[in-house]
């Protein structure tokens, strides 16, 4: 066995040792930053606060719409009412919405009756910083309801949501450099980097890997005497 190779074992073996001692708290990450701004985010935080707490006053089933507000469709959250745009993807302190929900706005406070929660707040808040992501292209029409004790379901949203889809199996792409496909993971990464004139970086030597092991385990450069 090389030298090189013997030393990257060695460490890859500590570090999967220590590794099992740590607590999991510290092996968890920040799991709810990763979802910001994404469309599961949407779905599972943001969609259902908005359909219960603003879909009553401003949407398409509303009898009246209070201000001009629609906030069951992407561009009508954005262009806003009378008092402008209630969500600025990308601005919390600048979206109406955020500052009618956690008390900032002068003369407005929403939603009628109880308050919104911390989190309830929180998560607005992260979903306009990371840029308010909105599938909701068109206004919804009229949808069926159905009563749960004090919460009413909205079924025609619960199908749409990303959880009740089936599971896909598509065929992966054709690409250039179809060399350099190993796995079908590959091909659709490869699909989007050609959109952008862009190819995998080159394969490395075994050289290289063995000191970005030793790296990443040790956090010391590995001697060249040792390779």
């Amino acid at each position: 066995m090389p030298p090189w190779l013997s030393v990257a074992l060695k460490s890859l073996s500590r570090a999967l040792l220590g590794t099992l001692c740590l607590p999991p708290l510290l092996m968890a990450g920040d799991g709810e930053g990763n979802r910001s701004g994404t469309l599961e985010q949407f779905e599972r935080e943001i969609r259902p606060l908005l359909v219960q707490r603003c879909y009553s006053c401003h949407s398409g089933r509303s009898e009246k719409i209070e201000s001009g507000l629609r906030v069951d469709f992407r561009e009508g959250i954005r262009t806003g009412g009378e008092r402008g745009p209630a969500v600025v993807p990308g601005d919390p302190e600048g979206s109406l919405l955020l500052r009618a929900v956690n008390g900032t706005e002068p003369d407005l406070s929403m939603p009628p009756g109880e308050t919104l929660s911390t989190l309830e707040i929180q998560s607005l808040a992260q979903w306009i910083r990371m840029g308010a992501h909105d599938p909701r292209d068109e206004a919804a029409e009229e949808p069926l309801l159905v009563n749960k004790g004090r919460r009413q379901i909205d079924l025609e949203l619960s199908r749409d949501h990303w959880a009740f889809r089936p599971v896909g199996d598509p065929a992966p792409p054709e690409v250039k450099a179809i060399d350099r496909v190993r796995d079908p993971i590959d091909a659709f990464v490869l699909e989007k980097l050609e959109q952008s004139d862009l190819t995998f970086a080159p394969e490395a030597s075994l050289s290289v890997l063995a000191q970005r092991v030793h790296q990443q385990l040790t956090g010391l450069p590995l001697r060249w005497e040792r390779l």
